[in-house]
């Protein structure tokens, strides 16, 4: 990254190899409070190995399941494994909990 900036340099294959989990979230269209991710959260994810955890948003996405897949076995994300691996959704949780709560 740039000096004084966080982030990681993707041009970097050194870099790339200290990664071994990426956060993220996806969120409303049509932003309820710009200032505020939470409100606006739709889901969070966490990808670590090959595995990707998704969680929605109790508010936004209320009937939305917790998903969990083996992207390198499923990478079109088409079986869902959170009931076959409930402690692999436990961890990941707490990881992605630790990463950011809206």
């Amino acid at each position: 990254p740039a000096d004084g900036l966080p982030g990681l340099n993707l041009l970097d294959p050194a870099a790339r190899t200290k990664r071994d989990t990426l956060f993220g979230a996806i969120y409303l269209h049509t932003a309820v409070d710009i200032a505020k991710p939470g409100p606006n959260t739709r889901y969070r994810w966490v990808l670590q190995g090959n595995w990707k955890l998704i969680v929605p948003d109790r508010v936004n996405q209320p009937k939305d399941e917790v998903q969990l897949y083996d992207v390198a076995v499923d990478p079109h994300e088409e079986k869902n494994l959170a009931a076959e691996h409930p402690d692999r959704v436990k961890a990941l949780l707490a990881k992605l909990d630790g990463w950011w709560r809206p």
